[in-house]
């Protein structure tokens, strides 16, 4: 928790120093726009014998997610703040699989000043994610109808994206604002930090 303090603790007070001496502030907002999806299906294999035949079957789910959103800056002076997209992934199938950075990407550098409009806005994609489904059906057994088995397994592997943390970096190099979608406490923390872990802490 120390470790994490820090950085927020920072935060605040670049943002109290800001409003104290009547500069403005950073401010994000993000929201999902239209995802893509795409399905294969591979072929069928089959093997074994005439009484113990199986079949394997492959289908590959490949997603990508839009994100839309506003950066607004709320003094008169004139400021810049970088963008920066960190997409949050998770493995998929048997065993454990901690949320991780899957992705990252620069949207633009956003100008401020008396010329400029308080608010703009950007978009961004995130990569693309694929799900492999695993499907073995077996037959067991002699006989007819009744007298034969039908084993089904499914495994799947892969990964899936959980959602985005976008963040602005001012003219300074420092983190001005942060927004994660969903909302999540821990990926913001995260992106406060001067490197982003590859891992997001938990609380």
């Amino acid at each position: 928790m120390a470790a994490f303090a820090k950085p927020l603790a920072a935060a605040f007070a670049a943002l109290a120093l800001a409003l104290s001496s009547g500069a403005g502030v950073f401010m994000l907002s993000v929201e999902p726009g239209v995802p893509t999806s795409k399905h294969t299906n591979g072929k069928t294999h089959s093997s074994g014998g005439r009484y113990n035949r199986g079949r394997t079957r492959n289908e590959t789910t490949s997603k990508s997610a839009s994100y839309k959103g506003r950066v607004t800056y709320t003094g008169s002076d004139s400021r810049s703040v970088r963008l920066e997209a960190y997409f949050v992934t998770r493995g998929v199938g048997d065993g454990v699989h901690p949320e991780r950075i899957g992705g990252r990407k620069d949207i633009g550098t956003f100008k401020f000043g008396p010329k400029s409009k308080g608010m703009q806005e950007f978009q961004v994609d995130s990569p693309t994610v694929k799900q492999t489904t695993k499907t073995v059906q077996r037959n067991k057994g002699r006989g007819g109808r009744y007298g034969r088995q039908r084993q089904t397994k499914k495994t799947s592997s892969g990964e899936q994206l959980l959602g985005v943390i976008v963040r602005g970096i001012d003219d300074n190099g420092n983190v001005a604002c942060v927004k994660a979608l969903p909302s999540k406490s821990t990926w913001e923390k995260a992106a406060r930090m001067p490197n982003v872990p590859s891992t997001p802490p938990k609380l």
